[in-house]
């Protein structure tokens, strides 16, 4: 039997397989026969393996077969070639190339490559000889190409935006009225770069240490009039007056706290439609600076530095969840006290909101 009259089976079988597919009689295997001294066989691990096979490109597979037999001479039997199936794929655009050491024919003796357990095998049988009983049978085994969770979502450039608000509460004598927080005016700003190392590369999910550095804002915006004073015995709230001695309205009311931190986030990526990445882990941070500022509504501004008694050193614990088509979300919660322990109200701040 002449070579190209086996790749005349192959295309004919192409175009009959799912016809032929139902009479097979191998458990997860499809038998094409198209005359007495042809036939095509396809089997894999099991029948998920086999509907694999509609993501390749038969007709590209076939021209490049058709290509290569051209090179060489016509023969009786089967010339023996190992192809790479991946090639193939029809998401692949990587142009058809041969690959290495296809160029030519290997001997019978040649040793296959080895395959991956989801590998998907075709085997040709044909007839050659003057024996009727004499086969020769050529087999091409696909390898599917895997595809890894390759890093992590969150890294490179971070920008968080969201709110303060406290955490935990204990006034230990100070007027909770004083230290009210205005709801939408007490922001959380942070920008900062995260490196992600890989651990663990999945097909369906990943597994990445995210290390980050960022410099945050802590913008406590108060409800009341009262301004907030450093007094050697503690913070000490009193109104603000103009030169009448009146008392002055104000628009704005906060004490400001920039920090500088780094954070170790152990990270789980997904292959999921709706959840692209779960990020638990800590953070510290040390303050390097602070301010009051206040602006009245007719205009006036005041802007005074000073550390407020807030604590230099701030650390906790930090969530965040990554929604697909959708910035992600944290939320940060502080594990010590803002306030210096018998200067102040021993309150703990919890900043939420979004990643972009």
């Amino acid at each position: 039997m002449k070579i190209r009259n086996i790749i005349g089976g192959i295309l004919f079988g192409a175009m009959g397989m799912s016809a032929a597919s139902a009479q097979a009689t191998l458990k997860d295997s499809v038998v094409i026969s198209f005359n007495e001294q042809t036939r095509i066989i396809i089997y894999g691990t099991d029948r998920k393996e086999i509907e694999k096979l509609t993501q390749y490109d038969f007709n590209r597979l076939i021209r490049d077969v058709l290509h290569k037999l051209n090179t060489v001479p016509d023969s009786n039997g089967v010339n023996r070639d190992w192809m790479d199936g991946a090639l193939y794929l029809r998401q692949n655009e990587l142009p058809a190339e041969k690959p290495e050491g296809t160029g030519k024919s290997r001997d019978r003796e040649s040793v296959p490559p080895k395959s991956s357990d989801n590998s998907t095998v075709i085997k040709v049988t044909s007839k050659f000889g003057s024996e009727e009983d004499t086969f020769e049978t050529d087999t091409v085994r696909v390898r599917q190409v895997r595809h890894f969770v390759r890093r992590s979502p969150r890294q490179g450039i971070e920008v968080k935006l969201g709110f303060n608000t406290y955490g935990k509460k204990d006034w230990e004598g100070y007027d909770p009225e004083n230290f009210n927080l205005r709801t939408g005016g007490s922001r959380y700003v942070s920008l900062g770069l995260v490196k992600s190392i890989p651990v663990v590369r999945g097909k369906q999910s990943g597994f990445f240490m995210d290390l980050g550095m960022d410099v945050s804002w802590f913008n406590l915006m108060f409800e009341g009039n009262q301004v907030i004073r450093k007094e050697s015995n503690g913070l000490l709230f009193s109104a603000q007056t103009n030169e009448q001695g009146e008392e002055v309205r104000l628009k704005k009311n906060k004490i400001v706290s920039p920090h500088i931190n780094i954070s170790v986030m152990p990270t789980v990526v997904f292959r999921n439609p709706v959840i692209s990445h779960v990020s638990a882990g800590v953070y510290g941070g040390y303050r390097i600076g602070g301010y009051r500022k206040t602006e009245a509504y007719h205009g006036r501004k005041s802007r005074v530095a000073s550390d407020f008694y807030m604590q230099d050193l701030h650390y906790g614990l930090a969530l965040e969840v990554g929604i697909r088509c959708f910035p992600d979300l944290f939320m940060n919660y502080d594990l010590n006290n803002f306030f210096e322990a018998g200067k102040g109200p021993q309150v703990r701040m919890l900043s939420f909101g979004i990643r972009i």
